[in-house]
């Protein structure tokens, strides 16, 4: 089984606004959000941002965690896109400015430059031009497989030649009250605080210097069973059954040791990776738990990350991970 796309490096950030972390650090929903600390805010250009809301700021931010580990001259001159994941879109910003316009009567309407800056687009174009490209830029919203219907955007952009790079991101913030933030989210369920993050990856199809490897993206009402049929070839899986039939994300890492390679059909075990209890649940909380195995010790190398979502219309999101350093 080949991988369909090489991951070159990763940059995320959860509730807590501390980069590259996700340790399980004490935070309330209540204290959301935390002020950003000074690693995050040298990646703002105030002249860039001065309208721009803490949606933007947090897309941004993000994706410059992530571009940061990459050398810039390698990327230069190269095709590079852009594909934004989110599910609920900047709705710190869009819905009080929906609710001027509702309750208006009439005598004073929001700044059009308010507007500009509160649809969830706008913050792709913002990563765009803090970062000089000028290539393929889309904001991809399929509620909680946002940053799985990207991934696989992304994949068909680089399989095709239309681009070199692929920067590719999931981020969604808590917006309180929390039971209003899980109303959105159709969330009912009480194990997770809710949270938020940004989190990034950049793709290519070379293999050179990468630490990681993508080897699928599937997405439909038989995702999960398609991505293991696809593996039994090479592996022997058991998938635990989701612990809950709701919206709520659930990811699985598998196990094997190093030096083996999926060439070899052998069973394994699957081990819980419990990345909410750090990130918190919030739509795109894949793309946080992606990062989090690539960069954090749970990972190690030659250890494959299998995610299993599904929302609760039965559609499922999964995509395989192998880490690689």
């Amino acid at each position: 089984m080949k991988p369909q796309a090489y991951i070159h490096a990763t940059g995320f950030f959860g509730p807590t606004l501390l980069p590259d972390d996700d340790s399980c650090f004490e935070w309330d929903e209540k204290q959301i959000p935390y002020s950003p600390p000074e690693a995050l805010k040298r990646h703002l250009d105030p002249a860039l941002f001065r309208r721009g809301g803490r949606y933007i700021k947090s897309v941004v931010m993000g994706a410059m965690l992530c571009l940061q580990k990459f050398d810039s001259e390698k990327i230069k001159s190269k095709k590079v896109g852009l594909f934004l994941g989110t599910g609920l879109g900047n709705v710190v910003e869009i819905v009080p400015f929906a609710s001027a316009i509702a309750s208006n009567d009439g005598s004073h309407f929001p700044s059009p430059v308010h507007f500009a800056n509160s649809v969830a687009n706008s913050a792709a174009f913002y990563v765009m031009r803090a970062a000089g490209f000028t290539g393929i830029n889309l904001t991809i919203s399929q509620e909680d497989l946002s940053f799985e219907s990207a991934l696989l955007a992304s994949l068909v952009h680089l399989q095709a030649g239309d681009v070199d790079f692929a920067l590719v991101g999931g981020c969604d913030l808590f917006f309180a009250p929390s039971e209003y933030h899980a109303k959105r989210m159709n969330y009912h369920g009480n194990d997770w605080r809710l949270g938020e993050g940004s989190a990034w990856v950049l793709l290519s199809r070379e293999s050179h210097g990468a630490c990681g490897e993508l080897f699928d993206v599937q997405i439909g009402s038989q995702a999960t069973a398609r991505m293991c049929q696809q593996l039994e070839p090479f592996l022997k899986l058991e998938i635990p059954k989701s612990q809950a039939d709701s919206s709520m994300l659930v990811g699985h890492s598998f196990r094997f040791p190093p030096d083996t390679s999926l060439s070899l059909n052998m069973p394994l075990k699957t081990a819980p990776f419990p990345y909410l209890a750090a990130s918190g649940a919030y739509p795109t909380a894949s793309a946080f738990a992606l990062c989090s195995f690539l960069q954090g010790p749970v990972g190690q190398p030659q250890q494959l990350f299998m995610h299993v979502g599904k929302t609760e219309e039965g559609i499922e999101g999964s995509f395989l991970v192998r880490k690689l350093v």
